[in-house]
């Protein structure tokens, strides 16, 4: 799968609700975001309009509070070109 948006990340969330994403790929033209699994890391991409490649994944939140979350594991991240 191959979306575009502005990366928001690293992220740090609450102990008892941690999802297994740690950052936020955001769509600028709606409210919708969706989480990224990203082991990567590049200042350069942070708050920044990328093309995130990867494979979208069904995952848990964890320890306390449980839910079922989705997100993208990322395999590449690039600046867009204008």
């Amino acid at each position: 799968m191959t979306l575009q948006g502005i990366l928001r990340g690293p992220l740090a969330f609450i102990p008892e609700e941690v999802p297994p994403y740690n950052y936020f790929l955001e769509d600028p033209n709606t409210s919708g975001a969706i989480g990224v699994l990203w082991k990567g890391y590049d200042s350069v991409l942070e708050e920044k309009n990328v093309t995130v490649v990867g494979v979208v994944r069904k995952g848990y939140t964890h320890p306390f509070i449980v839910r079922t979350v989705y997100y993208i594991e990322a395999e590449t991240i690039q600046l867009c070109e204008k």
